[in-house]
């Protein structure tokens, strides 16, 4: 029987070889106040696309918490509508492609806006936005730029990667309570 051949590592393959790691899909999550949520296994799994787990979050938020208030902005104008896109030029002329880049911005998109929105108050936060990753995702400059904007404005802004993360943000920010009001008094 021939001996196996060991490969002697040579220092730029040093640091790749890792162990595999097993992916284990975590079935509930419980709040602050012991309630279970079951969650969506299928989106669980590494390479799951962003529109995917979006799709899931929303229709967990809409059995869970029906009293939320939510916007879902990663539906419009999904694809990316520019001028340099490869599938944008493959499938349409550079006419059709500039009429597009003017729908979007005549119709109010913010490019960097985040992907959720909850227009519930909690704490001491008017609303909620959640910019929606993958695992793996980076988030743009735009979307830095957007998110220091409304976080100005006092909405809580946090960018989650993967399902998991969206959800425990999501439910995190719901377990704050109604915002706290400011009465004020007038003395006379």
């Amino acid at each position: 029987m021939p001996k196996e051949k060991s490969r002697k590592l040579l220092p730029r393959d040093q640091g790749k070889q890792r162990e595999k790691s097993v992916f284990t899909p975590i079935e509930f999550i419980t709040d602050k106040d012991g309630n279970e949520y079951e969650l969506d296994l299928k989106v669980q799994n590494p390479g799951t696309s962003e529109e995917e787990i979006q799709k899931a979050v929303v229709k967990f938020v809409r059995k869970n918490f029906p009293d939320i208030v939510m916007v879902a902005h990663f539906g419009e104008l999904k694809f990316d509508i520019n001028e340099k896109s490869k599938t944008m030029k493959r499938l349409l002329t550079p006419k059709e492609i500039m009429m597009l880049v003017g729908i979007k911005k005549a119709l109010g998109y913010i490019p960097g806006y985040p992907d959720l929105q909850i227009d519930n108050e909690r704490g001491n936060h008017p609303g909620y936005r959640v910019e929606c990753k993958t695992r793996t995702g980076v988030v743009r400059e735009a979307q830095i730029t957007v998110r220091k904007l409304l976080e100005g404005l006092g909405l809580k802004c946090v960018v989650a990667h993967g399902y998991y993360d969206i959800l425990v943000s999501i439910i995190a920010y719901c377990d704050l309570g109604p915002r706290k009001k400011q009465v004020v008094f007038e003395l006379e």
